[in-house]
């Protein structure tokens, strides 16, 4: 089990610090942080619920293409 720091989380995703704060913030991830401190500054997300994350990204993008191809087909018709 791995702890990836933010930046190094953010940097999988490719996204800006801002946007990935954001979403973090409005609860648009999937996974929340872990307090790596006891003082609770210091945060780690587990690496395998963002890879988690981006494999289903990736599948939701195939689902996608394969609405947009059936789309595009019975429309031509």
């Amino acid at each position: 089990m791995k702890l990836l720091r933010p930046d190094q989380a953010r940097q999988r995703l490719g996204l800006g610090k801002s946007q990935f704060n954001q979403k973090i913030h409005d609860g648009s991830f999937p996974f929340r942080p872990i307090k790596i401190s006891d003082d609770g500054r210091a945060v780690g997300y587990l690496e395998s619920e963002v890879e988690d994350y981006i494999r289903t990204r990736i599948a939701l993008r195939g689902e996608y293409v394969r609405r947009a191809v059936c789309t595009a087909k019975a429309e031509a018709e």
